[in-house]
C-alpha cells in the first residue's frame, strides 16, 4: 500500500510542489531525523525517498490505528503540502499541523512524559504522523462513526457535528475522491 500513496504523491497533479516533481532524484529537503533533547538533528534526503519516508509512516500509523491512509494523506496533503518544516500561523507544527500543547498533541504524546515540554519533536515527520493518527482515532471514538468527513471535521475543528468549516470539508472531499480514484486505479 505504501508504493500506492508514494505514486499517487508524484503522479497526481497538484499533490506535491511542481519544482518537486522535476527534482525527485537530485534535490534533497532537510527533515528532521532524530530529536536529541530540544533539538532537532536533521538528515538531508532526496524528495524520492523522504515521499517514500512518508507513505511508509501513513501506511505503518493508518493500520495502527485502523484508519483509511486516503484519508491521513490527503489531511497531509491540505495541511502542510508535505513540507515537514512548515510552522503555521498559529504555531500548528509539521506535517499534520499538530498545535503544540494543543488536544491532538496531548493524545498523541498520553503517558509520554519527555514529549509533553518538547515541541521540537513535531518536526520529525514520522512523530507528527503518528500523533496525528493517533488523533484521528480519538475522533473516530469520539463522533463514534467512521465516516471520513466526520473524522477530518473533527481535526481540523476540534468537534464532531457542531462546528463544521465548510471550506475545510470540501477541499479535503475534493482530494480525498482524487486520490481514492487514483489508488483504485493502479495495479501492483
Amino acid at each position: 500500500m505504501w508504493m500506492k500513496l508514494f505514486l499517487a504523491m508524484i503522479l497526481i497533479p497538484g499533490m506535491i510542489l511542481p519544482a518537486w516533481r522535476d527534482l525527485l532524484k537530485i534535490k534533497r529537503i532537510n527533515v528532521c531525523d532524530r530529536v536529541i533533547g530540544k533539538r532537532c538533528i536533521y538528515k538531508a534526503y532526496t524528495i524520492e525517498d523522504y515521499l517514500k519516508k512518508v507513505a511508509k509512516g501513513i501506511e505503518q500509523y493508518s493500520e495502527l490505528y485502523h484508519l483509511d491512509p486516503i484519508m491521513l494523506l490527503t489531511i497531509i496533503k491540505i495541511e502542510s503540502g508535505f513540507n515537514p518544516n512548515i510552522v503555521g500561523k498559529d504555531g500548528e507544527i509539521g506535517l499534520c499541523q499538530i498545535v503544540p500543547y494543543g488536544l491532538a498533541y496531548k493524545i498523541g504524546n498520553l503517558k509520554i512524559k519527555r514529549y509533553r515540554t518538547n515541541k521540537t519533536i513535531l518536526l520529525k515527520p514520522e512523530e507528527n504522523i503518528r500523533i496525528c493518527a493517533k488523533y484521528l482515532n480519538y475522533c473516530r471514538f469520539k463522533c463514534n462513526t467512521n465516516n471520513v468527513d466526520i473524522i477530518a471535521n473533527c481535526h481540523n475543528t476540534g468537534y464532531c457535528k457542531e462546528v463544521i468549516n465548510k471550506r475545510y470539508l470540501i477541499k479535503f472531499r475534493s482530494w480525498y475522491n482524487r486520490i481514492k480514484k487514483f489508488i483504485g486505479t493502479i495495479d501492483l
